[in-house]
């Protein structure tokens, strides 16, 4: 299973996003990349830390646009799985 967001970003925006999976219970070991509208991959994140740095599968990738575009960022699980427990 792979989820796709499109989206518009300014050059020299901030852009963060996280997972929140297996901190709820869910079998996703996610994995976050982002891309640019033609292909070319520009940040990756697997794995992560809590708040209190206890290591998690769940990512969070922070990112700053170095110019102006449609960016998408990719969700997927590190192994290929997915179904009904793979909640995110």
């Amino acid at each position: 299973d792979v989820d796709v967001y499109a989206f518009d970003a300014a050059a020299g925006a901030r852009l963060v996003a996280e997972v929140f999976a297996a901190r709820h219970g869910s079998l996703l070991d996610a994995r976050l990349t982002l891309y640019d509208a033609a292909g070319n991959e520009y940040a990756a994140a697997d794995d992560g830390r809590d708040a209190a740095g206890k290591p998690i599968r769940d990512p969070r990738l922070e990112f700053t646009v170095p110019r102006a575009g449609r960016y998408l960022l990719v969700v997927t699980d590190a192994h290929e799985l997915g179904g009904g427990f793979h909640h995110y």
